[in-house]
């Protein structure tokens, strides 16, 4: 669809008041909490369209994932890349700053930093981040991906592939298009509308949120207009808003493809590391297991850096990374860093924790079936060895060896106790490891309840 003109005042609220039809429209059932993805392909779209959407999902105990596509650098006609990453920080903080006032945290926000502008040209990459988000019964509000703005319709079609991957149930939302577009006008006959009606304490909450934004509500240097003038603003404080239909989960079951990464429908026993347990465990709990404030765990992780046997990394690899505590730990010492978990609750808390680094990069990925592409001088196993049968073991140990440049290095840390989660005792797991004749050992430390072991390829 080409883009739409997005210039002057649009359509006026006044116009779109004397519409009939949102009269009659089905009044959306929040029912049984659940979780929502929503995709922002800029600071301040998703409050405009949703906000009170967003506030009533946060009151209803839902879990809510903010996905900022863009900084927003390219929203003026600045053109110095230090007034671009000047204004790409002032929308980074007014989005945190407005998503408070809707009951949504800093770490609920994946900011995937794509291009302002230019979203249509990685809309694959925004697809496939999405498909490592977005799981089978979440909803995944978007943009209409009619909705006239080139980074909009990108958003809503990469959201619609993700959908079609995950199973999830694909929404959409239009914000242009109450510009561009007119009562009655024949695009919109396309929605399957449920509308949303705002009390006044959600209307309060979204004039809150929306008066964050002041970078677009008022002039960023003299003598220049908003970018969100007054006539925009007021078609984004009804007292209603609505999302769209557009895939029903069962369509979107159906439509699944190769891109599909379906690791809840897997059973743990069939050879791949099924995240059964972990994805429930992270939707009750950001931290199910105390990793970030037990003594042992944070002692751990210190060993675990202190025996690495180099200063630097090239290109590390650590599956089953959770929430990216050692992640973080380890971060210094490479270059380039990927850690991956089949948990999306765990890996939307990975993302906003190692955000700022923007050598380590966070995926969705169940091995050993799924495996990264090109080699790595580190590979950490830490603490993933006993869910898993032997024969499955055998298969990571043999992809994390041969995945390894010559005299590269593989790091492996397990707990020494018994738990009901384990298919195998931590020593167990180092046997196996320590069978490949490929692999020489370096450096060996036991203790009581741990035991973390270091090899080369030979």
């Amino acid at each position: 669809m080409r883009t739409r003109s997005l210039r002057g005042d649009g359509t006026a609220e006044a116009e779109w008041s004397r519409w009939r039809a949102p009269a009659v429209w089905p009044r959306l059932q929040l029912g049984a909490a659940g979780r929502a993805v929503v995709v922002s392909p800029h600071p301040d779209d998703e409050t405009l369209a949703v906000g009170g959407l967003l506030w009533l999902l946060g009151r209803g105990r839902w879990q809510v994932v903010v996905v900022a596509v863009t900084d927003g650098e390219a929203s003026h006609s600045t053109t110095a890349a230090r007034q671009r990453a000047d204004l790409a920080r002032r929308r980074r903080a007014e989005q945190v700053a407005a998503l408070a006032y809707l009951g949504i945290d800093a770490t609920q926000i994946v900011r995937l930093q794509i291009p302002d502008a230019a979203v249509a040209d990685h809309e694959s990459e925004l697809a496939d981040a999405l498909i490592q988000l977005a799981d089978t019964d979440d909803w995944l509000l978007a943009p209409w991906e009619a909705d006239g703005h080139r980074d909009h319709d990108a958003a809503g079609r990469a959201a619609a592939r993700a959908a079609a991957a995950a199973g999830a149930r694909l929404l959409g939302y239009p914000l242009w298009a109450w510009h561009w577009a007119r009562p009655g006008h024949p695009a919109l006959r396309s929605w399957r509308p449920q509308r949303i009606d705002l009390s006044d304490t959600p209307r309060h909450a979204k004039d809150l949120a929306i008066s964050c934004y002041t970078s677009q509500t008022t002039p960023l240097d003299p003598g220049t207009a908003a970018i969100v003038p007054p006539a925009m603003l007021d078609r984004h404080r009804r007292t209603w808003e609505i999302r769209t239909d557009v895939t029903s989960s069962t369509d979107a079951a159906h439509g699944r493809d190769a891109m599909t990464d379906d690791a809840d429908a897997v059973d743990p026993q069939s050879g791949r590391i099924g995240d059964h347990p972990f994805a429930a465990r992270y939707g009750a709990s950001d931290d199910p297991y105390d990793l970030e404030h037990r003594w042992s765990e944070r002692r751990k992780r210190a060993l675990t850096v202190a025996c690495l046997r180099r200063e630097r990394y090239e290109r590390a690899f650590e599956p089953g990374c959770a929430i990216g505590l050692l992640t973080a730990a380890l971060a210094p010492r490479c270059a380039q860093l990927l850690a991956v978990d089949v948990a999306p609750g765990a890996i939307v808390l990975a993302r906003a924790r190692l955000g700022d680094l923007p050598h380590v990069t966070v995926r969705r990925m169940a091995v050993p079936d799924e495996w990264p592409d090109g080699s790595f001088d580190l590979v950490v196993l830490s603490e993933i060895g006993y869910y898993l049968e032997p024969a499955t073991l055998v298969r990571l140990r043999d992809r994390a060896v041969g995945a390894l440049v010559d005299s590269g290095e593989l790091l492996a840390v397990h707990w020494r106790g018994r738990s009901p989660d384990h298919v195998l005792h931590g020593d167990e797991v180092h046997e196996v490891l320590r069978s490949d004749g490929s692999l020489r050992r370096m450096l060996w430390h036991v203790e009581d309840r741990l035991v973390i072991e270091s090899f080369s390829r030979t």
